[in-house]
């Protein structure tokens, strides 16, 4: 068999950034997830679930100015302490009756996401979010979470291409309207869940195996 380079990237998004030369063989490879993991949708208020982190790279303004808009629901947002006391430092309204702030670690979140209704991906966009995917997107799909993200993200892409959540404009308006929307339409929430769990079986970490070897092999072409 013929040697040859192939460079799996996060997303073909990705390629534009790295000046490869012409010809070069690439393909996406995104993180994955666990298809087991999900589960049942709570029967309560409203809640969302951030876990990530909070600062320069990953500006939530407009989804907590959204949130804080609606007494009704609930966040419940894991990150590290250090980076929450600077960020109420900074921006004082994160402390909020809404927003409830965990730092745990990753093997701690199933009381909260068995808590949640919507994974929250709804950061500023950048350039670096036109063609990053983070692994907390196929967490959220694992557990049949359905996905609040911010338009002109790749993350938008995937969430949109299995119709598995809302793409929203960073602005609080758009998200708040989105969210209060929501409150009164579980069905809707249902539905979308109901889509991250098919999308879910079809992007484990076996599936994403596959792929390489498919690739490596020329079955992919």
């Amino acid at each position: 068999m013929k040697a040859h380079t192939h460079f799996f990237l996060p997303s073909e998004q990705m390629a534009e950034y790295l000046d490869l030369p012409e010809k070069t063989s690439y393909s996406a490879l995104p993180p994955a997830g666990d298809s087991n993991q999900v589960l049942p949708l709570p029967d309560s208020a409203l809640t969302l679930f951030y876990v990530g982190g909070i600062g320069a790279h990953y500006k939530l303004n407009a989804f907590i100015d959204a949130a804080r808009s609606i007494p009704q629901i609930r966040v419940n947002l894991v990150t590290r302490k250090k980076q929450w006391d600077e960020a109420i430092a900074s921006y004082p309204t994160f402390q909020s009756p809404q927003i409830h702030p965990y730092h745990l670690n990753a093997n701690e979140l199933d009381d909260l996401y068995a808590q949640s209704h919507i994974g929250v991906l709804a950061v500023e966009p950048s350039d670096y979010r036109r063609f990053a995917v983070p692994l907390k997107l196929f967490e959220y799909l694992s557990r049949g979470r359905p996905i609040l993200v911010t338009e002109g993200t790749e993350a938008a892409r995937i969430v949109s291409s299995f119709n598995a959540g809302w793409v929203v404009p960073y602005t609080a308006e758009a998200i708040a309207a989105t969210l209060r929307r929501l409150q009164g339409n579980r069905a809707e929430v249902q539905a979308k869940a109901a889509n991250a769990v098919s999308a879910a079986k079809v992007n484990t970490w076996a599936d994403r195996a596959r792929t390489v070897a498919d690739t490596l092999t020329g079955k992919s072409k």
